[in-house]
């Protein structure tokens, strides 16, 4: 099995959201979304999945981001569908 990479990674300073598509069942294709924030500790960057007071409202931003990016996506895969069985 080959590593798979996000279909994109959106950033907001050292926050990051990367969105995975992956093909349903029905053939269809579903996104999900990952965050994380680096730091950089002891001269080493470093990935940590918590978030303190001060960045939530960077998160909100970036996860209002990430959900307008699949939405569009999502009306682009519909679209270019209609047009191909059409």
């Amino acid at each position: 099995m080959k590593n798979q990479l996000p279909a994109i990674t959106l950033t907001e300073g050292l926050l990051k959201a990367s969105i995975w598509k992956n093909i349903g069942e029905d053939g269809a294709p579903r996104y999900s979304v990952t965050f994380s924030r680096s730091y950089f500790k002891d001269d080493e960057w470093h990935t940590s999945y918590s978030y303190s007071r001060s960045e939530l409202l960077r998160m909100a931003r970036l996860s209002q981001r990430a959900f307008d990016w699949i939405v569009d996506t999502r009306r682009a895969d519909r679209a270019q569908n209609t047009k191909e069985a059409g």
